[in-house]
């Protein structure tokens, strides 16, 4: 059944607002979601699976292959890859075995060739909303004293990193990809320096802890687990001011968010972004501070 686009954002404000009053956070600090400009024929990137026969989606929860002809949330870059793969079946290359039933094709509009059984490097996968969140991060910092120590975890290829090296003399990325690190330090963005660390390692996180200890800014835009290994960097960065923490699930934001107020902080602004229309998921961009 088709949803009203208009009835999905009042569905997911009212789960950013239930979730905000579990919290026992007023609802004043709680923006009007940002919806996508474009509802269908937005989305940039897509995982295809094939049996060298077939070519789709796995369907939810299970296993089985479901042949797409036309994906109506891909946008028409993407759809020309689909029908430009789907003309190269059958394909026995493709075909698959016990031990692997089917391979992986990721496709990307910035990529004319796809990759098979290789992930392409992580990127926001609407391009309008994408530019939205940049937008969103730049007037937060706008305000900030531009020689705050900054901590960026998570910072990919620099998304993120771009916006805060354009007003910050200094900022410090912090990655698990070595690849993607590599990619950001290849943009060679003034007072930009960054490092290849396992943020879900306790050891990893407690050193950078202390090596950071100076830090006033902390921007962080975790994976759908969050930031599990947060309290050695709560106990440590005594200095820490304000933290903006980008989301892409509101309960491991939540979480993350509970031990955040634990240690003295308050959320000053939620806002709602529609990065996946037509889906359940909501993108959460938060600012918390230390009063």
């Amino acid at each position: 059944m088709k949803v009203n686009y208009e009835e999905q954002l009042r569905a997911k404000q009212r789960r950013v607002s239930a979730q905000l009053e579990k919290m026992a956070v007023e609802s004043s600090v709680l923006k009007p979601i940002m919806g996508s400009p474009k509802p269908l024929a937005y989305r940039n990137r897509a995982q295809f699976k094939t049996n060298g026969h077939q070519l789709g989606y796995l369907a939810s929860g299970s296993h089985s292959l479901i042949d797409v002809t036309h994906c109506a949330v891909l946008n028409d870059a993407n759809n020309l890859q689909l029908a430009m793969l789907r003309s190269q079946l059958p394909n026995p290359q493709w075909r698959g075995s016990r031990a692997q039933p089917w391979h992986s094709i990721d496709i990307d509009d910035q990529t004319r060739i796809p990759s098979v059984n290789t992930r392409l490097p992580f990127r926001q996968g609407n391009t309008e909303q994408n530019g939205a969140m940049r937008d969103w991060l730049a007037q937060q910092i706008a305000p900030m004293d531009p020689s705050m120590e900054v901590l960026e975890l998570f910072c990919g290829d620099g998304n993120f990193t771009t916006v805060l090296a354009q007003h910050f003399a200094q900022t410090h990325g912090v990655e698990g990809d070595s690849t993607a690190v590599a990619a950001l330090m290849a943009r060679g963005l003034s007072g930009v320096s960054a490092e290849t660390q396992n943020l879900f390692d306790a050891t990893s996180v407690e050193t950078l802890a202390r090596r950071q200890s100076l830090t006033q800014l902390l921007v962080l835009d975790p994976p759908r687990d969050g930031f599990k290994v947060r309290l050695p960097l709560l106990k440590r960065l005594r200095k820490l001011e304000t933290v903006v923490y980008i989301s892409c699930d509101v309960a491991t934001w939540a979480r993350d968010c509970a031990d955040f107020m634990a240690h003295g902080f308050l959320l000053a602004q939620v806002q709602p972004l529609d990065m996946f229309p037509q889906t359940p998921h909501i993108e959460v961009l938060s600012v918390l501070r230390r009063p």
